[in-house]
């Protein structure tokens, strides 16, 4: 099945004529005509009782209709999406999280990219530090935030950010030989 077959007989189930089909889609009536019946045969059935005034859609025309307009439609989004991205005006980026690391690590940080990059799309996802690498391998995640990891996996590059010292804060009336 192709994408010219499935938009010919969209053309003809919309206007119900092979000539102004032919028209919307910019191409000779007997292309568009041959393009249908390919359609046909490759789908088993007739799909458009062809009656000098009265064309018209069989059953099974009726039947793939809807799913036909929905393959073309979901095929155009994908090249509009990938028209955009291709121009930068969607730039999707999916940051993981371990539960323990706060979100407002990345905020200032997006915020600054989206100035150079104003179709950027971020997505957050909390998940366990193991799940994360997962997720990596799988393409499923572009970067990840997580403690220190036991096992980091070869195709992993990682980074330190940075280190954080914890102290005990104690209030000036706590008995502090207590810790020795």
């Amino acid at each position: 099945m192709e994408l010219h077959q499935v938009r010919y007989f969209l053309a003809v189930a919309s206007t119900l004529n092979f000539t102004r089909a032919a028209e919307m889609c910019n191409v000779t009536q007997p292309a568009l005509t041959k393009g249908v019946q390919k359609l046909e045969q490759e789908l088993g059935g007739q799909l458009i009782y062809r009656e000098r005034q009265l064309t018209h859609l069989t059953d099974l025309g009726k039947a793939v209709l809807p799913m036909l307009e929905r393959a073309l439609a979901s095929t155009e989004a994908v090249r509009r999406r990938a028209r955009e991205f291709r121009q930068k005006e969607v730039a999707p980026l999916t940051i993981g999280l371990a539960p323990s690391i706060s979100a407002s690590l990345v905020l200032e940080p997006i915020a600054e990219i989206r100035k150079f990059v104003p179709g950027l799309r971020v997505e957050l996802r909390e998940e366990p530090p193991s799940r994360l690498v997962e997720l990596l391998l799988e393409g499923e995640v572009n970067v990840a935030l997580v403690g220190d990891l036991d096992d980091t996996p070869e195709r992993i590059d990682d980074w330190t950010l940075f280190e954080e010292r914890y102290v005990a804060v104690l209030a000036p009336s706590h008995d502090s030989l207590a810790f020795r």
